[in-house]
């Protein structure tokens, strides 16, 4: 494995280039206020400040921090652990870094000391910044060339499939010639998308409703007829921060991103051997502690942002007793990507996440791909969990049969009091 690649060079001469003008702004914009007079002199030089030498030095520190995040992506294999191991350590050399204008400066008031941590601070955010960009890995799992299983019928319902992920989806297996019939709930995109995709059908409706749930499904079986379908993807899903209880007494998050799901697909054809995919949380094998809540009775279910985790940790679960039950059935947790889900948080939050998740972002083009091979490859298994970095074991909290069982009664519960209410 090279350390140094084109990627990583180019990454670390921006991260420089923008570390070197950003201190120089600080510092000059001092000067110009009458700060960093000849008294202001760094010990270790016996000189009055310069904005080259603060300019060369911000440089080098994202040169070296790109060179560390290197190596640590090179000595430990995981992306996980390389990251935290530098990002703790970044952290930890920048406050440290906060002392020298203390003790590495004669001459200083206020106004240059706060000047000086600017430049560590934003010299800090151009090396991490470089530096994760550096390491960024290509995920080439969906464009990996690979030979195709054959699928009978070819037919395939997406919910979610009006935009984001699903969109993408429903557009590639109708390129691969599959009938593709799409659940949505914009009529305006349903009609954008559909006169883009020639041959692709989309039904409107909310799955987070149970009655709507099931009139898409008898409308999607009525369309596709006795043969059934051969592929399910499953991409809706919502993020509400504040979400409460829809119209069926169930969390709005709970329902439309994981209870619909359950809905949707119990009233469905599937087909013989057809294969679902469901779109969840988990890259990895290892569940985070935040992620490990149990999910037996109604009152378990929380709200807002709470719930999104829930769904998606219930998806891990349904998706593992679908496959202990002889289904072949895939769970995909697809990373950031750059969909509309956050769209309902609040603006400043969005804004504010962008440039932290940029660098894990991938397009909802790359996910789609990555699932089209989970259902195509014909060398993997014909169930289990996979992500962008490929095929993994899951955790023993998901694969327990236990907590599958109690999660699948609970389905059970919700369900039939949503059914009771609507009759």
């Amino acid at each position: 494995m090279r350390l140094l690649t084109f990627k990583a060079a180019r990454s670390a001469v921006a991260g420089a280039l923008s570390a070197g003008l950003l201190s120089a702004i600080v510092f000059l914009a001092a000067r110009a206020g009458g700060f960093f007079s000849a008294h202001t002199v760094a010990r270790g030089a016996s000189s009055p400040f310069e904005v080259g030498p603060i300019v060369v030095v911000s440089a080098v520190i994202v040169l070296a921090a790109v060179l560390v995040r290197l190596a640590l992506g090179h000595w430990l294999v995981q992306p996980g652990r390389a990251r935290a191991v530098f990002l703790r350590s970044s952290a930890l050399v920048l406050l440290v870094s906060f002392a020298s204008p203390f003790l590495g400066v004669t001459g200083a008031g206020t106004v240059e000391v706060l000047s000086l941590c600017l430049v560590h601070v934003v010299t800090a955010i151009a090396a991490v910044a470089a530096a994760e960009w550096a390491a960024r890995p290509d995920w080439r799992f969906g464009e990996e060339q690979y030979e195709t299983r054959s699928i009978e019928p070819r037919t395939a319902l997406v919910s979610g499939a009006t935009s984001g992920i699903g969109a993408q989806v429903a557009q590639e297996l109708s390129r691969r010639g599959f009938r593709v019939i799409g659940i949505g709930r914009s009529p305006q995109k349903a009609r954008a998308l559909g006169a883009a995709v020639p041959g692709l059908k989309l039904l409107t409706g909310d799955i987070g409703s149970i009655p709507d749930a099931a009139r898409l499904a008898a409308e999607a079986n009525a369309l596709v007829g006795p043969e059934g379908f051969g592929v399910v993807v499953h991409c809706a899903g919502t993020l509400k921060p504040t979400s409460g209880p829809n119209g069926d007494g169930v969390d709005s998050n709970f329902a439309t991103s994981f209870l619909g799901r359950v809905a949707l697909t119990r009233e469905l054809r599937l087909a013989p051997g057809g294969r679902l995919v469901n779109v969840a949380a988990a890259e990895r094998g290892a569940l985070p502690s935040m992620m490990r809540m149990e999910l037996r009775t109604p009152t378990d279910i929380g709200s807002g942002m709470r719930s999104h985790g829930q769904a998606q940790l219930a998806n891990d679960l349904w998706t593992a007793q679908l496959a202990r039950s002889g289904v072949a059935a895939f769970g995909y947790g697809p990373g950031s990507v750059d969909t509309e889900i956050r769209r309902e948080l609040p603006m400043l939050l969005t804004v504010l996440m962008k440039p932290i998740f940029a660098v894990d972002t991938r397009s909802p083009r790359a996910a789609a791909l990555d699932i089209v091979r989970i259902v195509l490859d014909r060398a993997l298994p014909d169930r289990g969990f996979a992500s962008r970095y490929g095929v993994f074991q899951h955790d023993p909290f998901i694969l327990d049969a236990t907590r599958q069982e109690a999660l699948l009664r609970l389905c059970d519960t919700l369900l039939d009091r949503a059914r009771a209410g609507a009759a």
